[in-house]
């Protein structure tokens, strides 16, 4: 390559380095915060602050919520009486059903029925 050559190359880079360098301040110009962008950023942050509060409050009130329930309702087993005394009588008459036909089934075992 001729020394023309060489130069003329160097003023090609020379050109595009120039050319990149106006663009690189263009972009970085186009990105400074305006006052809107820093009004919507703080408005955001007040938004996010406000929604935080308000789940705390939600989870306070929860957790009051249900040791007002537990206060209010206690369990059947501290209570006198069962809480559907339907249920046990009915419950005590399958067991006492499947004793009975364990009891066949062993005696059965027992005689070679099986």
């Amino acid at each position: 390559m001729s020394k023309a050559e060489l130069l003329l190359d160097l003023q090609d880079i020379d050109s595009a380095i120039d050319r990149l360098n106006r663009r690189l301040t263009e972009i970085r110009a186009a990105l400074h915060e305006t006052d809107e962008l820093i009004a919507a950023r703080s408005a955001l942050r007040a938004a996010e602050e406000s929604v935080t509060q308000k789940r705390a409050h939600r989870k306070d009130l929860e957790l009051a919520d249900a040791s007002l329930v537990e206060a209010q309702a206690p369990p059947a087993i501290e209570r006198d009486t069962p809480a559907n005394p339907k249920a046990g009588k009915a419950l005590l008459r399958r067991l006492l059903f499947f004793e009975e036909r364990f009891d066949m089934a062993q005696f059965s075992r027992l005689f070679g029925a099986y």
